[in-house]
């Protein structure tokens, strides 16, 4: 019964130390799209720097938002814009 106690609590770490894994593969691939599209990036990093002025939080629904409103569509998620980008959005 202490075994599976324990194999529990070692499994529940190892979950969230994947979870945390920082992938520099998906980091280059979002960076390099980044620097190609200079300008939707531009937009994009505007729009949502005008609402967080304006009192709204940075969050992936915003940049979803920000991506309808300019209709501009990328290869990736919003969630991974905003983790893997080196140039911060606000």
């Amino acid at each position: 019964m202490f075994f599976g106690k324990k194999q529990a609590i070692m499994d529940f770490f190892e979950k969230n130390k994947q979870k945390n894994i920082f992938d520099f593969d998906e980091y280059h691939r979002i960076n390099d799209w980044c620097s190609e599209h200079a300008e939707e990036f531009r937009e994009i990093k505007n729009y949502v720097a005008i609402e967080v002025s304006q009192g709204a939080k940075l969050s992936t629904a915003l940049v979803d938002k920000a991506l309808a409103d300019r209709e501009i569509i990328m290869p990736f998620s919003a969630q991974e814009l905003l983790k893997y980008t080196r140039i911060p959005l606000v």
